[in-house]
């Protein structure tokens, strides 16, 4: 019994010699915590864990896409990747990473900048982060223009956005602002510019200094500029601030000036016939009228006070070498006459008045209308007796010289337009006023026998009253002839 129980005793004491022995060998575990931030850039291998006493790791930081790796913080320093390291002990370590920072390179082609929405605005490199949006707006200096994109990005639209994915280089392109000069003629010439051939139209950067130099043909003579510009200088020198067009009159060089006034709604074109360069001397003019006007007559004075014409032809053809025309005439004036109406057409109300110039052959229909060119000729007009109250559209017959109206019912009538008339008779009618002072010739004058006190005259009307040797005029004792009869 006794020797069992000292077997018992021998047997725990070599087990705590054993287990003694044992915990003096066994290695030592210490704990290795790694995290990352920011939180999902990227990971570390290996990962957190419980390793041995004096264990080498070799920690390796893996950014996720659109970020780099910086440094180590916590128990670790530096910024070896991968990174050696041996456990002594517990470590806490971190893995710092950052966004991707892309370069964004602004050029610049003429003269202008670009903004950007994160920063000051300047044309040299900036960095933005892996993601960011940047806006750019291109600002062009004064009398420049934006006209595109290139490089990384195209196009036209101002401004863009952009997502920085990479690094960008990236050129905005400017451009002199250009302006389009626009030339016209009137007239026969032409117009040469200074910098480029003579056209009709052409672009000028802005500040571009253009010559204008008009040079008539033949026959012709430079007046002067209109439009945009004006003057009467040539040639003359534009600036290009603004898109401009410009007109450059000439008009017929003649021996004899022709002025022309025009009343109503019109004009008149001067245009030689032939070639004056060979010695042509032929004028054309031509009437224009305006939509809802017709031309009537052109009336001719000429400063020798040699006389006047009268014409209804459209155009009308003179020959300036004519001797018997222009013979010591310095100046032709020209009065060009337009009413509203229907063209070629002369309103006759009264439909006695009508009728007797149907029967005198000078119309074919009753409908308050005859041809104004048909009656404008008429020289000689007999229309008596034949019970007419209204003598209106005579004012349309131009060339009439002589006016035979007696005995009709008329109570008043116009004759401001009859310059040619030397002859009138109004014997037995029904006028209570009558104004002749438009008329410059009248010889044979019968107005007896109508209830006038006052007919109304002109100075060279009332001189050939005064010389009763010169004219023969019929008027009843009561009737006065006045400058002024208050009509």
């Amino acid at each position: 019994m006794k020797n069992l129980m000292h077997l018992k005793l021998t047997i725990y004491a070599l087990l705590f010699v054993v287990l003694t022995t044992c915990s003096d060998d066994d290695p030592v575990y210490y704990q290795l915590t790694t995290q990352v931030t920011p939180d999902q850039a990227g990971t570390i291998a290996p990962a957190s864990g419980m390793f041995y006493e004096g264990t080498e790791i070799e920690l390796k930081a893996t950014p996720n896409a659109e970020y780099v790796f910086k440094n180590w913080t916590g128990d670790a320093s530096g910024d070896d990747n991968p990174l050696k390291i041996i456990i002594l002990e517990d470590k806490n370590i971190t893995a710092v990473f950052e966004k991707v920072n892309y370069a964004l390179t602004i050029d610049i082609i003429g003269e202008g900048t670009v903004n950007q929405e994160l920063v000051l605005a300047k044309s040299s490199s900036t960095d933005y982060e892996s993601g960011a949006t940047v806006e750019l707006t291109a600002v062009p200096d004064d009398q420049w223009k934006f006209v595109e994109w290139s490089g990384d990005h195209t196009g036209s639209e101002n401004p863009i956005q952009l997502t920085m994915d990479k690094a960008m280089s990236i050129t905005a392109k400017f451009e002199k602002v250009s302006y389009a000069l626009t030339i016209e003629t009137v007239g026969n010439g032409t117009v040469n510019e200074e910098i480029i051939q003579a056209k009709s139209t052409t672009d000028y950067d802005s500040g571009t200094t253009v010559q204008l130099t008009a040079i008539p043909d033949a026959g012709w003579m430079f007046v002067g500029w209109s439009g945009d510009h004006t003057a009467t200088q040539n040639p003359i020198q534009i600036t290009m601030d603004q898109a401009m067009s410009i007109t450059a009159k000439f008009e017929i060089n003649m021996s004899i000036p022709i002025s022309i006034w025009v009343f109503g709604s019109g004009s008149v074109e001067k245009e030689w016939v032939g070639d004056p360069a060979l010695g042509n001397s032929d004028i054309r003019l031509t009437a224009y009228a305006k939509e809802g006007s017709y031309f009537v007559y052109l009336h001719g004075i000429f400063d020798n006070a040699l006389g006047d014409f009268l014409t209804t032809k459209n155009p009308i053809v003179f020959d300036l070498n004519d001797a018997l025309m222009f013979q010591n005439a310095d100046h032709l004036f020209l009065y060009a006459i337009f009413k509203e109406g229907v063209a070629d057409k002369t309103y006759i109300p009264d439909d006695h008045f009508e009728q007797a110039l149907i029967d005198l052959g000078y119309d074919d229909q009753l409908d308050d209308y005859v041809s104004t060119q048909v009656i404008s000729r008429i020289e000689e007009l007999d229309v008596s007796n034949l019970n007419i109250q209204d003598l209106s559209g005579i004012e349309d017959f131009l060339s009439l010289q002589m006016l035979t109206c007696n005995q009709n019912k008329l109570k008043n009538i116009n004759l401001s337009n009859n310059h040619h008339l030397y002859k009138l008779f109004l014997q037995d009618n029904e006028l209570s006023d009558l104004d002749l002072s438009a008329l410059n010739s009248i010889l044979f004058l019968d107005i007896r026998n109508n209830p006038l006190t006052c007919v109304q005259l002109n100075e060279t009307l009332l001189e050939q009253i005064e010389n009763p040797g010169l004219a023969i005029w019929m008027r009843d004792e009561d009737v006065e002839f006045s400058l002024d009869c208050g009509y």
